[in-house]
């Protein structure tokens, strides 16, 4: 797991962590709407707390095994075109959504051009991998965080992140 995916999120860490080691606690679920980061503290918290257990090796793999995100993510990752995967991976360096002229900007380069985009991620929406609405009179994209964080992994393994970032060094350097 990346460690800013978790920044800020250390009293949601220790309040779940110290409920889940309460003796009568037996389960514990957490609620909220997607895409907030349910998944990446849950498995933050069974990390910290798998010591706890009598068999450690099992909380995070029965966590990710239940909730099935990576091999979900994995397996219709594996389903798209060769165009679709470069912008996907790429739109993984959008956090909390995007337009359309920002997707233009940010994921036109080598492998896509400019008119591509909107094509490509009418595609991505019709896999029900991006989601849409309509916002002041503009279509904003977005990914659920657990999917926007599996493009960022694929993102890095095909160590494009630098060379979509050239001429654009705010996606090096955030704020």
């Amino acid at each position: 797991m990346v460690w800013w995916r978790l920044i800020g999120r250390k009293p949601d860490i220790a309040a779940v962590r110290n409920a889940l080691l309460r003796g009568e606690v037996r389960l514990l679920t957490l609620l909220g709407p997607p895409g907030i980061g349910k998944t990446s503290l849950s498995l933050a918290v069974a990390r910290d707390v798998q010591a706890a257990f009598s068999d450690p090796s099992l909380v995070i793999a029965t966590i990710a095994q239940t909730l099935g995100v990576q091999e979900t993510a994995a397996w219709s990752y594996e389903l798209l075109d060769a165009g679709e995967q470069t912008l996907f991976r790429r739109l993984g360096v959008f956090a909390g959504g995007w337009t359309l002229e920002a997707a233009e900007f940010i994921c036109a380069s080598e492998g896509i051009a400019t008119a591509d985009v909107l094509n490509l991620l009418s595609q991505l929406v019709d896999k029900s991998l991006v989601l849409v609405e309509e916002r002041a009179d503009e279509m904003h994209y977005r990914l659920l965080e657990t999917i926007r964080q599996y493009a960022q992994e694929k993102l890095s393994e095909a160590r494009e992140l630098e060379h979509i970032a050239l001429g654009r060094p705010f996606l090096l350097n955030p704020l």
